[in-house]
């Protein structure tokens, strides 16, 4: 894939959008890692710790779109934005309050009774 070489200005010092796009795959390998090691745990961790896992997750949920508003907020106009635009859009439902994932995770959260 090629980037156009940009400058990326952080508050203690400047990265070139080529080393930000191999931090970014850097981070989702060891993410993905983490977990893979994670889902092998829950296969057997008792049903409660998983309602307790699940709960701690709807914050998550619930509070994603708001950080990702920042983000985009913060970005220059281009393609990232859009992008991180669409994703915000997908996680409020596309103008669907009822497929917002908060409104999925939650429904999720009752068959689960928790």
């Amino acid at each position: 894939m090629s980037h156009k070489t940009e400058t990326i200005i952080r508050p203690s010092h400047q990265i070139t959008l080529e080393q930000f796009w191999q931090l970014a795959n850097d981070t989702r390998l060891e993410t993905e890692y983490l977990t893979a090691q994670n889902l092998q745990y829950l296969q057997t961790a008792p049903i409660e710790v998983i309602r307790q896992i699940c709960l701690q997750y709807r914050y998550f949920v619930r509070d994603y779109p708001n950080n990702l508003s920042i983000l985009i907020a913060k970005l220059p106009y281009g393609n990232l934005k859009s992008l991180m635009a669409q994703i915000l859009a997908e996680e409020l439902g596309s103008g669907q309050f009822q497929k917002t994932h908060l409104t999925l995770w939650d429904n999720f959260l009752v068959v689960l009774k928790i």
